[in-house]
């Protein structure tokens, strides 16, 4: 396993990135083939109702490209953009990508450890923990590779002080927010 803690694209395919809860699975948006390994992981096909949660910066989500903000959501996205908090935005319809075109809604990460924010400035990715599906997460890198199968690019060194719980996810759609998995963050 290779660690470092500048991101680079050239790789491809899935690689490991320490957020500040847990280690997550990540491709890049443009690598088709490190999402399709992403998706045979965590066991998901394009039918599947659970989406991957793309990371991007701050300017990237606030431009509305891949979700639309309703002022909710832009009030949301100001507060906690350092948090780890998934946000469930109706997706924007004129984002056209193959993995995303089944779903209505699009999962938004922020990038709130040093890792994902240093990832994030590459450009876009899909985050998920990793684990496989209904497992607990890789806490080690013998973990990670029994999960993925292989040796894996990982990103970020261990956090000090992550709480290892699970980041709050949380579906905002016509003004109204609901949670949809309690983590760190309380809303």
């Amino acid at each position: 396993m290779t660690e470092q803690d500048t991101a680079s694209k050239t790789a491809g395919g899935v690689f490991a990135v320490k957020t500040d809860t847990v280690w997550g699975l990540g491709a890049w948006l443009d690598d088709e083939a490190g999402i399709r390994e992403l998706m045979s992981i965590k066991s998901r096909g394009l039918e599947d109702v659970k989406v991957f949660a793309i990371v991007l910066g701050l300017s990237d989500l606030l431009s509305g490209k891949y979700a639309a903000l309703d002022e909710s959501a832009r009030e949301m996205v100001t507060r906690h953009q350092d948090a780890p908090l998934t946000l469930v935005l109706p997706k924007n319809p004129e984002f056209k990508h193959w993995y995303f075109d089944n779903f209505p809604e699009i999962g938004v990460r922020f990038p709130s450890s040093e890792s994902m924010r240093e990832l994030a400035k590459e450009g876009v990715f899909l985050l998920t923990s990793a684990n496989r599906r209904g497992g607990e997460p890789a806490e080690t890198a013998e973990e990670l590779r029994e999960i993925v199968g292989r040796e894996v690019e990982t990103y970020g060194k261990a956090v000090a002080g992550a709480s290892g719980a699970p980041t709050t996810v949380a579906r905002i759609k016509d003004g109204q927010i609901e949670v949809l998995r309690q983590g760190e963050i309380k809303l």
